[in-house]
């Protein structure tokens, strides 16, 4: 990998970094851009070492850089080519469609084809965050919707988001959106 001379690089200090774009020459003319799903954080790790590393002078330094490129290009490749993306879009689509069922760990890696040990394991790796976690957020996102665009009571949407309660249904609504029913609904009908 080459960077050209007197190529600048710069990462604004004023706000948080969401997006890395990175660009590198491959053996090809075809250039493609795919976004990358990094849930573990790695590749965004590498690049900012790039970015702090990038003007180091100690003995060595350049050999350091490039290896530190080297990596990224190696895990942008992994990532491009892991098709761990499927996993995430095949239990969310199971999510949707029994979203008004219990549904259990065993449910999810029996799904996906896999065990639940290793669902768990690969999908915090992706997302960074637990499958069971992910199934409470699409239940509250629904829930959310249902609350904003219909006049429903409470027990009927616990109902047909999977729970069990509409006290429960409450709790966990203010954790996720941060405000209760009432707010919900206020801001979203006419």
């Amino acid at each position: 990998m080459v960077i050209p001379e007197g190529r600048d690089w710069t990462l604004s200090t004023d706000s948080a970094c969401r997006c890395i774009a990175v660009a590198y020459l491959g053996p090809s003319d075809n250039a493609s851009v795919a976004p990358l799903r990094d849930g573990a954080g790695r590749l965004r790790e590498l690049l900012q070492w790039v970015l702090v590393e990038r003007r180091s002078d100690f003995p060595g330094a350049d050999r350091y850089r490039a290896s530190l490129l080297e990596l990224a290009v190696q895990e942008a490749s992994r990532l491009a080519s892991d098709d761990s993306g499927m996993l995430e879009k095949k239990l969310r689509a199971y999510v949707l469609d029994h979203i008004s069922d219990s549904i259990t760990l065993d449910d999810l890696a029996r799904h996906v084809g896999m065990g639940r040990f290793h669902l768990c394991r690969k999908y915090r790796d992706l997302t960074g965050d637990t499958p069971m976690v992910t199934v409470r957020a699409i239940r509250m996102e629904r829930a959310g919707e249902l609350i904003r665009t219909t006049q429903l009571p409470l027990a009927k949407i616990a109902i047909q988001v999977g729970l069990r309660s509409e006290q429960h249904l409450s709790r966990l609504l203010k954790a996720h959106f941060g405000v209760g029913i009432r707010e919900l609904r206020a801001n979203s009908l006419p």
